[in-house]
């Protein structure tokens, strides 16, 4: 077992199992079944941090894949079938011009562009709120989505039997891949099968070589005995089988649009397969959406393999901003808990582009809310503002050339980013260091500049901005890196201006 794992669980009683478990990786036994090897508890001390168990499976399953391929991601050394693949524990359906997206992701070859990081970023943003906050947005989301299951109902209620058929098998084809086997059956075949014989079929699967689709093998292998229990169940019965196995799905609000992953690898895969696929994509995307609301039918007209990704990418791209601007136009959240969502994306540095999103989401809904997530200052009353404090010309006349040509840029592209009081000093400091303002004004002193130019620009919010003076070397070198990232400053100002 790799040293570095034998020094960091070396003394728990799990060591042999947990060595065994990465010698059968080794040995290509994937998916490993974590219940088969005994182990005596569920967290574990991995370099002085807690680690759960599928955590450490993760882990030695990237240092296996990674040894086989020789310091690459190489899938085929991960599969489990036909276009089936273990990662990390997981099993994934990819289809063969996929593989090479997945690879590339895995190999650090693919990186997300500006936007694609930010969409990404206001996921991570969205799952890490407070409970309470979490659960006012997934009652937004569940009520948009009863109006969509009411769609589904009623093109449901208006399909022939073949249809009608087509769908329930495709409802418990998607739920299986959403949820465990055990809960399948319960849910799809109550009174069916005990705990003891739901257990038993788990591990005959488990047991099967060939490993094809667990509905597949399951309709096979038990025809006989379903078929004897819809026929009892559901003789004679207004409700039919597949009926009721929609009804179940939607009741339980399981669906693909649930499978957000939080891994960037998962986003990367998922955006460049909308790339690679862009007509696909359209195609798809224009049959899904019906009176803006996503229906779930159109899916089951291709494989299932690759509207996973496109699902994901539309939940993460355009849903997420529709359900959390819904809940925000809501009456879902306290005062507290709306402040709170604005500070956290505010320190995030999300507010910019979530203003821009809402804009477009006010125009096309016309929500009441007029919500600031950033402040929109006003360029004539921040420039009458400042008039007074610039420099004058020999003629005796004000000298406008920061307010005509970099004032629009700064109020644009600068304010909105700046997030910590040492933020708000470096970029003082660097208004302090031009030769647009006129010291005398302020008796020589950046202070007092410093929180007159932070009443102007409205940045007074921001805690900490008086412990940073002109002589501390944080603020200097924080004026520097902010000469470095904009294009603003370096038009204004030389660097070595700034020494």
């Amino acid at each position: 077992m790799d040293k570095v794992i034998a020094e960091s669980i070396k003394d728990n009683q799990d060591f042999k199992i947990l060595s065994q478990i990465y010698d059968d990786i080794e040995t290509g036994k994937v998916p490993i079944r974590i219940e088969k090897y005994q182990l005596t508890q569920n967290i574990y001390k991995w370099k002085d941090q807690e680690c759960s168990i599928k955590e450490i499976i993760d882990i030695l399953y990237l240092k296996s894949w990674m040894k086989k391929g020789k310091g690459k991601y190489i899938l085929e050394n991960v599969k489990i079938g036909e276009n089936l693949y273990s990662i990390c524990g997981d099993k994934y359906f990819i289809e063969d011009d996929i593989v090479p997206i997945f690879e590339d992701v895995l190999n650090d070859k693919i990186q997300l562009n500006e936007e694609e990081n930010i969409e990404y970023r206001f996921h991570l943003f969205l799952v890490s709120m407070p409970a309470s906050i979490v659960r006012a947005l997934t009652l937004t989301m569940t009520n948009k989505e009863n109006i969509r299951q009411q769609k589904i109902q009623r093109s449901f209620q208006y399909a022939t039997d073949e249809e009608q058929k087509k769908i329930a098998s495709s409802f418990w084809i998607l739920w299986n891949k959403n949820i465990s086997i055990p809960e399948l059956l319960s849910c799809c075949f109550p009174s069916l099968f005990s705990p003891e014989e739901i257990q038993i079929i788990q591990n005959k699967y488990m047991e099967f070589e060939k490993k094809e689709d667990f509905t597949i093998w399951f309709d096979q292998n038990y025809d006989a005995i379903l078929q004897d229990y819809i026929n009892k169940e559901f003789q004679g019965s207004s409700l039919r089988f597949n009926e009721y196995i929609r009804n179940e799905l939607e009741r339980s609000g399981i669906c693909p649009l649930d499978r957000k992953p939080t891994e960037e690898y998962e986003w990367k895969v998922a955006a460049n397969v909308v790339k690679k696929f862009h007509n696909e994509y359209q195609k798809w995307e224009q049959q899904i959406m019906g009176d803006g609301y996503m229906d779930i039918h159109p899916i089951f007209e291709y494989e299932y393999r690759k509207p996973i990704f496109f699902l994901q990418y539309y939940c993460f791209h355009k849903r997420n901003w529709e359900i959390f601007f819904d809940m925000m136009n809501g009456d879902k959240l306290s005062m507290d808990e709306y402040n709170h969502i604005l500070s956290r994306m505010k320190e995030e540095g999300l507010n910019k582009y979530v203003q821009k999103k809402y804009n477009e989401y006010k125009r096309i809904t016309s929500a009441v809310k007029d919500i600031v997530f950033v402040k929109e200052l006003n360029i004539n009353e921040v420039s009458q503002s400042l008039s007074r404090y610039y420099r004058r010309k020999k003629d005796g006349k004000i000298d406008y050339k920061f307010d005509r040509q970099y004032l629009l840029d700064i109020i644009e592209d600068i304010i909105s980013e700046l997030h910590s009081g040492l933020d708000v000093a470096g970029f003082i400091y660097i208004l302090w260091r031009t030769h647009f303002f006129d010291h005398a004004y302020f008796d020589d002193k950046f202070t007092s500049f410093r929180d007159k130019m932070t009443e102007i620009f409205q940045l007074s919010d921001i805690p900490s901005i008086k412990e940073y003076t002109e002589k501390k070397p944080k603020t200097k070198d924080k004026a520097y890196k902010l000469w470095d990232q904009w294009d603003v400053f370096q038009r204004m100002i030389d660097k070595t201006a700034l020494d």
